[in-house]
């Protein structure tokens, strides 16, 4: 007794719905995860108190802040994505060769102004971070 297993044209238009129909959800739920990908932006302190988060993310114009405080002035310059210091009135420069920066962890300092600049993700979820430290 031997079965033979024939397919038919709707069978196959069924088999090959069914699978596009698999993927839909993979389709919508992947909306979702990309627009909760990692934001990145640059936290900013002077001697230690905070002065300005500017976010990294989206950003790929040239754009120029300046902070000046007691300590000096810096010209720190955002484009594609990437923060730098590009002018600095210190004694040794040393702030404009770290180059730019976008990777979460990367830092930017110049001793002399008492700058610092750490790259962070996610500035939606900062205060939460902040607040677990103490900050």
């Amino acid at each position: 007794m031997e079965m033979k297993l024939e397919l038919k044209k709707w069978d196959i238009i069924i088999i090959g719905l069914l699978l596009i129909i698999s993927f839909l959800p993979y389709s919508l739920i992947k909306e979702f995860i990309d627009t909760d990908a990692e934001s990145i932006y640059a936290y900013i302190t002077v001697a230690g108190e905070p002065i300005k988060e500017l976010p990294l993310t989206g950003q790929v114009n040239y754009k120029e802040f300046v902070v000046e405080t007691e300590y000096g002035k810096n010209i720190i310059v955002i484009e594609n994505e990437s923060i730098a210091v590009a002018e600095a009135d210190c004694p040794d420069h040393v702030c404009e060769t770290f180059g730019f920066k976008n990777t979460p962890g990367d830092i930017i300092v110049c001793l002399p102004h008492q700058l610092y600049i750490e790259v962070r993700g996610n500035l939606a979820d900062s205060t939460e971070e902040e607040d677990a430290r103490g900050y």
